[in-house]
């Protein structure tokens, strides 16, 4: 298990400082800061090829949202909450038993809440977008996914169903979907 870092280097770091399940990527991206930002909090499945096959494949009984709203937006109806929203970066979490056939997602109300979860037999995320700014006119573009579980039970289930059913698509999708976030901000420019 990675050890946290001795200051933060991201707010997700705050939210998240140990996990046994990480994935990370990152995309350069020409535009500015609040650009980039905007995208981020605006893109939506139709515009992410083949995201919503990949998201059935993962997860066949969820409820499906319309390809018009924002991913972000709908991540909310699906009991995201809200940790951290600043101009460069943005974080959000979800507690339950991902490895169900309806991710057992747990209501949780507040930041508080999210902080003091440690329910045996369940596990708890964060995943950030994250800006660096690079050089003139370029920033990257960062998301990173943090998992921790709770008990034995929890960590085998998950960890089975990460590595054999979740990783590769959820590294595609993220690869998708910071390019079409790029996309947005490049061809708005």
């Amino acid at each position: 298990m990675p050890e946290p870092s001795a200051s933060p280097q991201t707010l997700l770091d705050h939210w998240i400082p140990q996990w046994q399940f990480e994935e990370r990527h990152s995309l350069a991206i020409r535009g500015t800061p609040g650009q980039i930002s905007a995208a981020v909090r605006e893109i939506t499945p139709g515009e992410i090829p083949l995201v919503q096959l990949m998201m059935r494949i993962r997860q066949p009984f969820a409820r499906r949202t319309a390809t018009v709203k924002p991913i972000l937006e709908a991540a909310r109806h699906e009991l995201f909450l809200n940790l951290e929203d600043t101009p460069h970066e943005l974080v959000m979490g979800l507690a339950g038993r991902f490895w169900t056939p309806s991710g057992g997602r747990v209501r949780l109300n507040s930041k508080q809440e999210f902080k003091a979860f440690k329910r045996p037999g369940y596990a708890k995320a964060a995943v950030n977008f994250r800006i660096l700014p690079l050089d003139a006119g370029r920033s990257l573009l960062t998301t990173e996914t943090r998992v921790v579980t709770y008990g034995r039970s929890a960590t085998l289930k998950f960890g089975l169903y990460w590595w054999l059913a979740v990783r590769w698509g959820s590294g595609w999708i993220r690869v998708l979907w910071l390019r079409a976030i790029r996309a947005r901000v490049e061809h708005s420019a």
